[in-house]
């Protein structure tokens, strides 16, 4: 489980970075006034914006089912059992 929250988290960076490249872009095109350029940056936003959501969905899952199955209400109550295991309890 961890292996895959942590490339979704990858996947999430990448998209996060196109779209501040397609940001810069769209500032390029707003002071070229070129609507056309402009519009095609939006929708390309548009499409990692939805890879975003659909990863944070994924994301979330597989967070709700380690709560469920450690029996925990916060990941951050994890970091004890990490401890634990260090110690070998």
């Amino acid at each position: 489980a961890l292996e895959t929250l942590i490339s979704l988290s990858e996947d999430k960076y990448s998209s996060l970075e196109k779209i501040y490249d397609l940001t810069k872009a769209q500032t390029k095109a707003i002071n070229d006034e070129d609507v056309t350029l402009l519009n095609d940056f939006i929708d390309k936003k548009q499409i990692e914006i939805n890879t975003i959501q659909s990863l944070d969905i994924r994301f979330e899952k597989i967070v709700d089912d380690i709560k469920v199955v450690y029996g925990i209400k916060e990941l951050k109550e994890l970091n004890v059992c990490k401890e634990e295991v260090k110690r070998g309890v």
